[in-house]
């Protein structure tokens, strides 16, 4: 028998509960998902500035993931999208896309369950004050926090005031990246930060948050399926 693990198991269940709410015409998402709480705060598709400033990227090969399509504007929030990783590497950069017009404070997590459906341990939290730059790619700056396998990571940015745009891309999930797999994007709204230990959060896997991972040695498996709508990069440091 070979022998499959968890998170495997636990997306595959997911998947199949996926089709079966979209056949009956009822969608959603397993977990603590309820409603999609960026609902209401959509901006107009004109917002979107014409460049993508990668500038304040600090690695040289990051892994894109979500897109623009949708943008929304709001303030004291946490989002992020949930990821596993097959092979065991070192996230080294965390950076997500924002439209910032006001000095403010970032505060970057990664957080793990053994399950899905959580709750979230804290395994890293930084705060990072930003000059605002428009939009761009803000980064966490340098990290090191070990990924596993077998464990579901949730990894994303919170912010308290003002109100800052973020962008999202319509998609499917969970799935394939080139080091494991995107599961959900996730959002936690009004929490006083830092954020308390262990973190609950909302889930919605149909779309997926405009953010990079950067890890130290970026080895993927050559069975992956490229999903979209994600850029991607294999050159090494």
């Amino acid at each position: 028998m070979i022998p499959v693990s968890l998170p495997v198991i636990s997306r595959r269940i997911r998947v199949w509960s996926w089709v079966f709410m979209i056949l009956l015409g009822l969608g959603g998402a397993s977990g603590a998902q309820s409603h999609d709480l960026d609902a209401g705060r959509q901006q107009p598709a004109t917002r979107t500035t014409a460049a993508r400033s990668v500038d304040t990227i600090q690695c040289a090969a990051p892994f894109f993931f979500g897109g623009d399509t949708d943008i929304y504007t709001s303030s004291n929030r946490f989002r992020g999208n949930i990821y596993t990783f097959s092979v065991a590497d070192t996230l080294t950069e965390i950076t997500f896309d924002l439209g910032i017009t006001a000095s403010t404070d970032l505060w970057f997590y990664v957080a793990r369950s053994i399950s899905f459906d959580g709750p979230y341990s804290i395994v890293h939290e930084n705060q990072e004050p930003v000059i605002a730059d428009g939009r761009a790619f803000y980064s966490s700056g340098g990290i090191g926090v070990p990924m596993i396998p077998g464990w579901y990571y949730l990894i994303g940015v919170a912010w308290p005031s003002p109100e800052l745009d973020y962008y999202r891309e319509p998609s499917p999930l969970p799935r394939r990246w080139q080091l494991g797999s995107v599961e959900a994007l996730f959002q936690e709204s009004g929490s006083t930060l830092p954020l308390p230990n262990p973190i609950s959060v909302s889930t919605y896997d149909y779309a997926e948050y405009s953010m990079t991972l950067c890890v130290e040695n970026g080895i993927f498996h050559d069975d992956f399926e490229l999903g979209t709508p994600s850029a991607w990069s294999v050159t090494l440091y």
